[in-house]
């Protein structure tokens, strides 16, 4: 009847062993979703950096957008008053030959 369960002692030795065991495993688990915590962490900073990077990039690249679309609007703004101008220099060589068309005919019939 003694070996059936064996010695109380060894049996306690065994059962110590055990939890030691289980304690051992859990302890390395602990570690290592620590290390996937700290990595996930780092990770999420190293992102969110990048974000803010990024918006300040954004950002920029909306000023110049914007400073170019300015430029090229004086610029349209520009040619078609010098189209314009263009058309009135024009307009004028015009009536100017034209005067001088009918003075030189006034001159002739004199």
């Amino acid at each position: 009847m003694h070996g059936s369960h064996g010695d109380p002692a060894q049996q306690e030795d065994i059962e110590t062993s055990s939890l030691q065991t289980r304690i051992n495993e859990q302890s390395q688990l602990i570690k290592i979703l620590k290390t996937n915590s700290d990595n996930a962490s780092k990770r999420t900073l190293t992102l969110g950096n990048l974000i803010e990077t990024q918006k300040l990039e954004k950002q920029l690249l909306e000023d110049r957008l914007h400073e170019e679309e300015s430029k090229v609007a004086m610029l349209e703004k520009r040619f078609q008053q010098l189209a314009s101008n263009h058309e009135e220099m024009i307009h004028i060589k015009d009536e100017y030959k034209s005067m001088q068309w009918k003075q030189r005919t006034k001159n002739c019939k004199v």
